[in-house]
């Protein structure tokens, strides 16, 4: 293999290893991780199929907070288990342009503060089992998703805003992709 191939290759596997997220599938939920174990609260992405639902049931959640439109799912999985599911929807035009509405990203923090809560994005296209974004798990519940549980860091737990930042960048919150987000998180959050 030539010098120039080989370059190429490492430099591209480096590439998609910075964008593959710290916490991989968990039970068919993409990002999952846990938020705060006491009061039953987790973060991820849109679980893939029914088990990823089943899961979380079994983790003791009863309310699901929707960081994704209509357009990208309908949440079957977690109406079909009669989760209560909160839909506060960040649409694509506020996450690359602004501006994020701030009661919508209170009322998501607010819900996770009552416990026994999953909070997601993702959608229906980035969670195909088959997709380019299941490869590399890239399937949501790193953007929207972490700028609610940064808030809820910082707002509820009373955690510094440079220790919240850091926790999104493990989740690969994309600062420079998203504007809308990043100044919102710049800007709103205290």
């Amino acid at each position: 293999m030539s010098p120039r191939i080989s370059i190429t290759l490492l430099l591209s596997a480096a590439l998609l290893d910075g964008c593959q997220s710290n916490f991989p599938t968990v039970k068919t939920i993409p990002n999952f991780a846990t938020v705060d174990s006491h009061r039953k609260i987790y973060r991820g992405g849109e679980p893939l199929t029914k088990d990823g639902w089943d899961y979380l049931k079994r983790l003791g959640v009863h309310t699901v907070v929707k960081l994704n439109t209509d357009r990208e799912s309908l949440d079957e999985g977690a109406k079909r288990l009669h989760f209560k599911v909160v839909s506060l929807p960040i649409d694509q035009k506020a996450q690359t342009h602004g501006p994020i509405d701030p009661s919508t990203i209170r009322a998501a923090v607010s819900k996770m503060a009552h416990g026994a809560v999953f909070v997601h994005c993702g959608s229906d296209v980035r969670s195909r089992p088959n997709s380019l974004y299941a490869l590399f798990d890239l399937q949501g519940g790193q953007d929207r998703t972490s700028l609610v549980v940064g808030s809820y860091r910082v707002g509820v737990d009373h955690w510094k805003k440079e220790a919240a930042r850091a926790e999104m960048k493990l989740f690969h919150f994309h600062a420079l992709l998203l504007p809308g987000l990043a100044h919102y998180w710049r800007d709103e959050v205290e």
